[in-house]
């Protein structure tokens, strides 16, 4: 229980810069799943499309995630973070989990 506390705190966070409210709930929708599929913590997200058709809610933009490197058996963990960016696009339906597709971008 305690653990939820700091993720929603950084939930909030990065959604606080979107203007439109509908944007930024399906924005704090999607940041869990966006965080698990990269497999990293995500620093920055930026939305650059938001479409609704019915009940079903699109949200395309550009994040940014950080990530420790994989360390090998019986090295020690590395202390320096990779910074990656990924393009997302996440559709949210009423009821259901939300549908991820990740792109990395090569810097």
């Amino acid at each position: 229980m305690l653990l939820l506390l700091p993720l929603a705190a950084s939930t909030s966070d990065l959604t606080q810069s979107i203007a439109d409210p509908a944007q930024r709930r399906a924005a704090e929708s999607c940041t869990a799943g966006l965080a698990r599929k990269a497999g990293g913590e995500i620093s920055t997200l930026d939305v650059s499309g938001y479409r609704r058709a019915g009940r079903e809610t699109v949200l395309k933009g550009v994040i940014r995630v950080f990530r420790k490197p994989a360390a090998r058996p019986g090295e020690m963990t590395a202390t320096h973070v990779i910074v990656v960016r990924y393009t997302y696009e996440c559709r949210l339906r009423a009821r259901t989990a939300p549908r991820i597709r990740l792109s990395r971008l090569d810097d």
